[in-house]
């Protein structure tokens, strides 16, 4: 597709987003005067699968989770405004996390990443989806199903590998069809990532291909777990998002000089040499504990599993988490 098309997409997309997003809000209104979901459990879990399904074009993830006795739902939506980059203003996809609760009060935080219209664009021009058989705008939505998952683990890698010095000059997020690269921003002591824009499949080279790969293969079981809400993960989570990063972080074991030398975009082999040895160092502190779950979380159902975990039941798993 070229250029001057994919930019007519674009902008065409965020028009009709808009609108359908109005709509989508309206029915879900309807829906909510229709039931008594915050009186009735069963009521609630009926209205999520249905709102799962009226926002299916406009959440990035969605998950059911908590007990049957307090269920909630958890979803990343976006609006589109304008904002400030580098020096010029350019729309942006902005998200917003909201943690819904069957017997508790709503919550909601702005999302810690934003998706530029440019990226958008390039999605159209070079994913290679959009075609005489395929011209749905939200097709594209698929493509951007791994971000909230992957913004989630950067902002907590500093952190979690002890690498607080260290910079990451450009995030990479899978898609099924290409590679977002990113940029880390912090506005007001907090990081966000901003996707700048995305590289299609037949322009990666086989090494980044296959790292793309890799990073899918760790987190399409997880792409709609709790690391992917943040900031309110962080909030209401305490234990899972933690296990969550371990998990993505270990999958990705055989790919870390890859992985290290995309992010760092750096000359400096001693740098590189120090964050590897630091990742090195802390995946040999992924216990066998939370290994096993790998296995256990792409048989069995995330939710039940992460309830299990934050309710401290997970019996041998959950002993040798705490005593690692």
């Amino acid at each position: 597709m070229d250029e001057s098309l994919a930019k007519g997409y674009t902008k065409q997309f965020l028009t009709w987003y808009k609108e359908d997003l109005l709509k989508a809000i309206k029915e879900r209104d309807q829906l909510l005067n229709k039931t008594k979901i915050f009186h009735d459990r069963s009521a609630f879990e009926k209205f999520s699968n249905n709102h799962k399904e009226q926002f299916k074009n406009f959440s990035l993830n969605y998950f059911l989770g908590g007990s049957k006795r307090h269920p909630f739902i958890a979803l990343t939506t976006y609006h589109v405004a304008e904002e400030q980059y580098e020096d010029w203003n350019e729309n942006h996809l902005l998200p917003s996390v909201f943690f819904i609760y069957f017997n508790k009060p709503l919550r909601i935080r702005s999302g810690m990443f934003s998706v530029s219209e440019h990226s958008i664009k390039r999605i159209y021009q070079r994913a290679n989806i959009f075609n005489a058989n395929n011209n749905d705008h939200y097709s594209i939505i698929n493509e951007m199903s791994f971000i909230p998952i992957w913004a989630g683990f950067y902002n907590l890698f500093h952190i979690l590998t002890n690498t607080k010095d260290i910079e990451i000059k450009q995030p990479i997020i899978p898609s099924p069809n290409g590679l977002f690269l990113c940029k880390t921003e912090v506005a007001k002591g907090i990081k966000y990532i901003h996707i700048r824009t995305y590289v299609g499949d037949k322009d990666l080279s086989e090494t980044q291909l296959n790292l793309k790969n890799a990073m899918i293969q760790a987190s399409k079981y997880l792409k709609n777990g709790l690391l992917g809400f943040m900031p309110l993960s962080v909030e209401v989570s305490k234990i899972q998002f933690l296990i969550d990063f371990e998990l993505m972080l270990y999958a990705l074991k055989d790919f870390i000089k890859e992985f290290l030398n995309e992010i760092l975009k750096s000359d400096d082999d001693l740098i590189l040499s120090i964050l590897h040895r630091k990742i090195i160092e802390r995946i040999s502190e992924i216990g066998k504990a939370k290994i096993d779950l790998l296995n256990i979380l792409t048989a069995e159902n995330y939710r039940e599993i992460a309830k299990l975990i934050e309710e401290g039941r997970l019996k041998k798993e959950v002993e040798n988490i705490n005593n690692e």
